[in-house]
């Protein structure tokens, strides 16, 4: 109704600043977008774990950074030290009346990069295996066996590695978390400056436990089998009775040198009081050398599981036939041009 009130200069006056605010809106707009797509990337978890200093002379007086450096896993450690190798040992016992196990390991682990580590773990009853990662090649071997390489199993072989890198932090988680950490001086090791720990047993755990709250597990037939009863009330009933051992931190990094721990686990099962002795131990070397991981020289080929499933169906004959076999063929964009 103002239309006719105003000079058609006006009008297109009017007109014209619309459309530059909806311009400058668009284009306001455009570069907010732009400048999030085009932002660096946030860095990883580990590498910002990596870039907070750790004071490694704390590690008593603060529970928390204690624990977080006694569970330094091996991204992390690999970000702060760079290339190293880690070597370890384990051995358990397992008394429970007149039952006893026993069971001793070794574990090597050569982190060059991210992408680039291989790791050997073996045992006292001959078997073993090891693995290593090449960028995206993977290749493992059990013991006594030929190398394969592997295909899709890159994450796996992460996990693997990391469990066994993590010594000294599974010793602690089945210590419920409850060391005491007491300063003792300072010492040279693999070439380091290195704060020196002692291990007790506390009173309470380092670090606050969350409640788990996971559904039941499932057992075949209802209930677990005996010996998995006993695993289970190893790691849900077990109580510590008694650590001790030395660790020693990198000044300069706070990643865990060199470690050494004994402790003794106790489980009241079925009536029963059983005794856990475990004793852990590792060092690490070679730190930021080059270590030598290469491809094995000789290996088989990666074997994917449908193949093996098509041999296991032609052993029994049961293998399609080369009809049934043959991929189908999608319709040709003619065709679809025709059917329409």
């Amino acid at each position: 109704m103002f239309r006719k009130f105003l000079p058609r200069s006006s009008i297109a006056l009017t007109a014209s600043a619309i459309l530059l605010s909806a311009v400058a809106c668009s284009s306001e707009a455009n570069r907010e977008a732009k400048a999030r797509i085009f932002s660096p990337e946030e860095p990883k978890p580990v590498v910002l774990a990596a870039s907070r200093p750790i004071d490694a002379a704390a590690l008593g007086a603060n529970p928390e950074l204690g624990h977080r450096v006694l569970t330094m896993g091996a991204a992390e450690a690999l970000q702060r030290l760079g290339p190293h190798r880690l070597t370890g040992e384990a051995s358990f016992e397992w008394r429970m009346a007149d039952r006893r196990q026993a069971l001793k390991e070794t574990r090597e682990v050569a982190l060059q990069s991210a992408e680039r580590f291989l790791v050997r773990n073996e045992n006292d009853r001959d078997r073993g295996h090891e693995f290593l990662q090449i960028g995206d090649k993977s290749f493992l071997r059990i013991k006594h066996l030929p190398w394969r390489q592997r295909a899709r199993e890159q994450a796996a072989l992460v996990a693997s590695r990391d469990e066994n890198y993590g010594l000294l932090s599974s010793a602690v988680s089945m210590l419920k978390d409850r060391v005491l950490l007491a300063l003792d001086g300072q010492e040279i090791v693999a070439g380091r400056a290195a704060q020196r720990y002692l291990l007790s047993l506390s009173d309470k755990p380092m670090v606050a436990r969350r409640a788990e709250a996971l559904p039941p597990p499932i057992y075949p037939e209802g209930a677990p089998s005996p010996d998995t009863r006993l695993r289970l009330d190893a790691l849900r009933l077990s109580t510590p009775q008694s650590v001790e051992g030395r660790v020693w931190i990198d000044v300069e990094t706070g990643v865990p040198l060199k470690s050494e721990l004994w402790a003794t686990l106790s489980v009241l099962s079925e009536g029963v009081d059983a005794v856990l002795h475990l004793k852990v131990a590792h060092a690490l070397s070679d730190i930021g050398q080059q270590l030598g991981i290469e491809a094995p020289a000789d290996f088989l080929p990666a074997e994917d599981r449908p193949n093996a499933i098509a041999a296991a169906l032609a052993r029994f004959g049961m293998a399609p036939s080369r009809e049934e076999a043959a991929p189908k063929q999608a319709p040709s964009g003619g065709d679809e041009a025709d059917a329409r």
